[in-house]
C-alpha cells in the first residue's frame, strides 16, 4: 500500500473533487483532507485504503481499447 504524504492532492474512491492531505495517522490507518476548492471542507479520519493518488485517474483514462 502507497501511504499519502501532507501537501499531496489526492482523490478519494466515492467522492468526487481533488483533495488535499492534511494530515496521515498510520498507526490508525486514516488521514484529514481538506476539499481543494473554494469551500474548503474538512474531511477527517478518511481510511488510507479509500485514498488515491490523481496519477491513477489520467492512467485510467490511456489504458488502450481491446478494440
Amino acid at each position: 500500500m502507497r501511504f499519502p504524504v501532507v501537501r499531496e492532492r489526492v482523490r478519494v474512491q466515492g467522492k468526487e473533487g481533488t483533495f488535499l492531505v492534511l494530515a496521515v495517522d498510520r498507526a490508525r490507518g486514516v488521514a484529514d483532507l481538506m476539499l481543494a476548492n473554494k469551500s474548503r471542507q474538512l474531511e477527517k479520519n478518511v481510511p488510507l485504503s479509500s485514498i488515491l493518488p490523481l496519477a491513477d485517474k489520467a492512467q485510467d483514462k490511456e489504458k488502450p481499447s481491446d478494440h
